[in-house]
Formats: structure tokens, sequence, C-alpha cells
């Protein structure tokens, strides 16, 4: 959970291997946030370097990095979960209706996302 006690947000964030670089397709236009967003390959040596300089911020990149990199160190790169694996997180009990929670409290945002990684690069 990306906020644990403020919302049942989850997340899982997949490695990706294998990948190369592709074209947009040619019917594919950009917007909103997407206009402005760049897309660059970088080494994983050089985002751990970023997130320990503070230039990496994304709290959701960074979770994603250090346990790649945790499963790196310790050699247990093929024990990570498949993309298709049995998601508890998703299963959560829905929140109850409105009426049933005391005045100062609100029903809680639940949502999930997908989120996948760089390719493994030294």
């Amino acid at each position: 959970f990306t906020s644990p006690g403020a919302s049942a947000e989850s997340l899982r964030v997949s490695l990706a291997r294998g990948l190369s670089h592709a074209e947009a397709p040619a019917d594919f236009e950009a917007e909103g946030e997407e206009v402005e967003m760049e897309s660059c390959w970088a080494a994983r040596a050089e985002l751990l370097d970023a997130i320990y300089s503070g230039d990496l911020q994304n709290p959701i990149m960074i979770a994603g990095l250090l346990a790649l990199e945790t499963a790196r160190i310790s050699g247990r790169l093929d024990e990570l979960r498949p993309a298709d694996a049995p998601w508890p997180a998703r299963a959560v009990v829905a929140a109850p209706p409105s009426s049933a929670l005391p005045s100062r409290c609100s029903p809680t945002a639940r949502s999930t996302s997908n989120l996948s990684a760089l390719p493994l690069s030294q």
C-alpha cells in the first residue's frame, strides 16, 4: 500500500526484461501530462545514484528500484513473482457504507495502478 492508513491504494511493480526501442504508433497523440513526458534509457547504477543523491524522488520508482537491487544482490531475481501472480491487496474488503462510519470518518478511496519498471541494465 502506498499510503498505509490513509488509503487502500495498491500497485504492482513489474520487472520488464528484453525490452528494445519501438516507435510510437502513427496514430498516437500525447495528451495532457503526456505531452511533456520524456522517455529515456538509464542504467540501474545511475538510477540508484539518483536515489541516494535525492535527485530521484518518485516513491514508487524508488521502491521498485530498491526492491530490484535487493533481489539482485541477494541472488533472488529468479524468485520474483510473475506479473500474473495473485494480487491479494486487490481483494481488500471494500469500505463500509458511509452510514456505518462514525461521523468524523469518510470512506477511504481505493484504487490500483500498475507500473512497469525499466529494463535491468548495468
